[in-house]
């Protein structure tokens, strides 16, 4: 627990929602072991301090926090901004995600457009796919092909119980696949300036989400190696982040005729980096995308770590929904 944090033992802290505080255990370990300290806090206990260390504050998880909560990690990041400590993620910019995919379209960096219908929109184009639009809770069903099937898809994911106004269409966006015809999403993140490429995944599907170790050639392996240096779409993720004011996350995202098409921003993405892969230039490039995310880190921390720093406290707002056990 932070509460119990001495002097000089923190660098960096993570902040994320309750249950999901181990997705960034790959970069808290290897930081940690480079010495960086790193501590991963929700925002129930960052809330309740007034004494804070001197370190990097990177707000994380914001998708899955209500309004109550977002204005709540409002207060959190300006007390810390205010104490002259770097924070990364200011949550009153933060988007939904077809706020994002529609700004981005707006600023010429992707083709692909989403409709809700919440608002009586239905697509124009197909195909298309029915997703929920927050907490990286997936696709429900498959492609959907016109008008008819897209009803009868809204009308299925109602009868489970998802919410209409967390439901919306996407355009499917076609992306290059593999020589064996896998398709590949990549990846990359930003932290603070830097824009560090991650190693992608590969499924023979039509959605790529986990990966497969089957899936993707040697080859391909051998290519993404070699890209790490170039960082190629180095350029347009940079656009993607400034569109949606975040200097912290992954961005996901797929090819189409050599073009960037970015999917999404993951603002509390899983960081893994263990080695044991049976390819060896996919174990060289997990070790150096460590390594980057690691000195990207580092290079944000301030001067005098980890002392401490008496810090106002936070209005409280009047909910019960802010309440323990059942908050982030």
């Amino acid at each position: 627990m932070l509460l119990r944090v001495k002097k000089n033992t923190i660098h960096a802290i993570f902040v994320t929602t309750r249950d999901h505080r181990r997705h960034l255990k790959g970069l808290v370990d290897a930081a940690t072991a480079a010495g960086t300290p790193v501590h991963v806090a929700h925002y129930w206990e960052l809330m309740r301090l007034t004494r804070l260390p001197r370190a990097v504050y990177i707000f994380c998880d914001l998708d899955r926090l209500s309004p109550a909560w977002l204005e709540l990690a409002v207060r959190m990041h300006d007390r810390v901004r205010d104490a002259g400590l770097p924070a990364l993620n200011d949550p009153r910019k933060f988007l939904p995600r077809a706020g994002l995919i529609r700004k981005l379209r707006g600023a010429g960096l992707i083709d692909y457009t989403c409709w809700l219908p919440m608002l009586d929109e239905w697509p124009d184009r197909y195909p298309v796919f029915l997703r929920t639009m927050s907490a990286h809770r997936g696709v429900f069903g498959g492609l959907i092909e016109d008008e008819a099937a897209a009803r009868e898809t809204l009308t299925q994911a109602l009868a489970a119980g998802h919410v209409l106004s967390d439901l919306g269409f996407i355009q499917f966006q076609p992306t290059e696949r593999d020589a064996n015809g896998a398709t590949r999403k990549y990846a990359a993140f930003r932290l603070g300036d830097r824009i560090i490429p991650a190693p992608p995944v590969s499924e023979q599907n039509w959605l790529a989400k986990h990966g497969s170790v089957a899936a993707a050639t040697d080859d391909a392996y051998a290519r993404d190696l070699a890209d790490f240096d170039l960082n190629p779409f180095e350029a347009p993720i940079r656009a993607a982040f400034d569109v949606a004011q975040m200097e912290f996350g992954r961005a996901d995202y797929g090819l189409h005729n050599g073009r960037v098409q970015v999917f999404e921003i993951n603002t509390n993405p899983s960081i893994g980096l263990k080695l044991g892969h049976p390819n060896a230039d996919r174990n060289a490039l997990i070790a150096r995308h460590g390594t980057a995310l690691v000195a990207a880190l580092q290079a944000l921390v301030p001067d005098n770590p980890g002392a401490l720093v008496e810090m106002r406290r936070i209005p409280k707002l009047r909910s019960p929904f802010l309440r323990p056990p059942r908050i982030p």
